[in-house]
This record gives C-alpha cells, sequence and structure tokens, in this order.
C-alpha cells in the first residue's frame, strides 16, 4: 500500500491505494513472460542458424572458386603449376569431407523452423494466448532443439548481442570475436 501525494507531497490526494496485483495479473505476468522467453528462443536460433548458413555458404563457394581458379593454373602449366594441383587436391578434400554445403542447408532448414515457430507465436499477439499456446510452442523449440549440431558459445554471444540491440539493449562485442565467431574462437 501506498499513499498518492500531490505535486507539493505533502496533501494525500486520496486514502491509502492498494496496488498490489491481482493473482490473476501475476498469472497474466508469469504467461507473458513465457512467452517473452519462447519468442526470444526462437528470434535467437533464426538469427544463429542464418549465420552458420550464410558461414558455410561462403566456404562453399570460396572452395569452389579457388578450385576453379588453381585447377586452371595447373591445367595450364603455369609456373609451380604442381602448387596449383596441390592446392586444389587439399581445397577440393576439405570440401568433400566437410560438406559445406550440406552444413549450409541444415542451418537453412533450423533457421527455418525457428521462423515458423516465431510466427506462430507473433500471430497469437501480445495477449491472445494460453497455456495450451505456451506449451505446444515450448515442444516445437525442443523438437527443433533436437536437431540442432553443438552450439558455438563465442556465435551465441554474438547473436544475443545483436538480438539485445535490436530490442533497445545496449551490447557491445568486439571486433575480433566478431570476426572469429564463427570459427569457434572468442
Amino acid at each position: 500500500m501506498h499513499e498518492q501525494y500531490t505535486h507539493n507531497g505533502e496533501t494525500p490526494i486520496s486514502e491509502a491505494v492498494d496496488t498490489k496485483p491481482t493473482p490473476e495479473e501475476i498469472k497474466q505476468r508469469y504467461l507473458w513472460g513465457l512467452r517473452y522467453d519462447s519468442l526470444y528462443h526462437a528470434q535467437f536460433s533464426v538469427i544463429y542458424h542464418r549465420k552458420r548458413e550464410r558461414f558455410f555458404d561462403a566456404i562453399d563457394r570460396s572452395s569452389k572458386a579457388t578450385m576453379i581458379l588453381f585447377g586452371s593454373a595447373a591445367f595450364a602449366s603455369v609456373d609451380g603449376s604442381e602448387w596449383f594441383g596441390l592446392s586444389v587436391a587439399v581445397v577440393a578434400s576439405l570440401s568433400l569431407v566437410f560438406d559445406y554445403s550440406v552444413k549450409a542447408r541444415q542451418h537453412a532448414d533450423l533457421a527455418r523452423r525457428f521462423l515458423e515457430i516465431e510466427a506462430d507465436i507473433v500471430s497469437h499477439g501480445e495477449r491472445d494466448f494460453n497455456e495450451e499456446d505456451l506449451k505446444q510452442w515450448k515442444m516445437q523449440l525442443v523438437l527443433a532443439e533436437a536437431d540442432e549440431p553443438p552450439t558455438i558459445r563465442a556465435l551465441a554471444e554474438l547473436c544475443q548481442a545483436e538480438l539485445d540491440k535490436s530490442l533497445g539493449f545496449k551490447r557491445h562485442v568486439n571486433w575480433l570475436k566478431q570476426l572469429t565467431a564463427n570459427f569457434g574462437f572468442g
């Protein structure tokens, strides 16, 4: 309980005002917090998997371009062409072993799944949802997580900072971590 005062702070405007939330208000705040957590989780996961998808796409394209360039140089019998041939073999082997394009598609599919969950949460609005909706969203998030590869901590921190910034919070990640996060450094 607290009393309201006039602008000079001395004279009470009214008798004591009860500001304690009702049990229904407490429940609504709790449910809204769960909704917010689910939405944040989905948004974070979309950002994370889009970053991984772009990273693996870039490596896949770069390795293909390297194979074409060095393969052409080796074929043209340029001085040192044996090194170009070796480079092609190394890049092709890495591409074959790590299968960058498959990893990019895997992250694209995961991002799409989390985006669908986010869309479902948003479609219910900020007040038109119930406990059943919350259970459904949680279940969808857990099932999508089950198909995720291990999370890279440095990249997760970068994604959290990006999402928090979009929500109006100030978070800074140093430039070195931004450059190396996809490699697992930082």
